[in-house]
């Protein structure tokens, strides 16, 4: 959950599976609230093909 209240602090968010859905919807709202600070996702995957939208997070 994103808390407005933390609107300049950094963002560290890290997933794997499934949890990245959660994860893209904290940065939406977070972007949406127009965060101030830097927001960095990391999500694993033991194989490549499992880290799916993942070139629509690059762009």
């Amino acid at each position: 959950m994103y808390l407005e209240s933390h609107l300049n602090n950094d963002l560290v968010l890290i997933g794997t599976g499934t949890c990245l859905a959660s994860l893209i919807g904290i940065i939406k709202q977070a972007l949406g609230n127009n965060h101030q600070g830097k927001i960095t996702l990391f999500h694993g995957s033991r194989y490549q093909d499992g880290l799916y939208l993942h070139q629509d997070l690059k762009n």
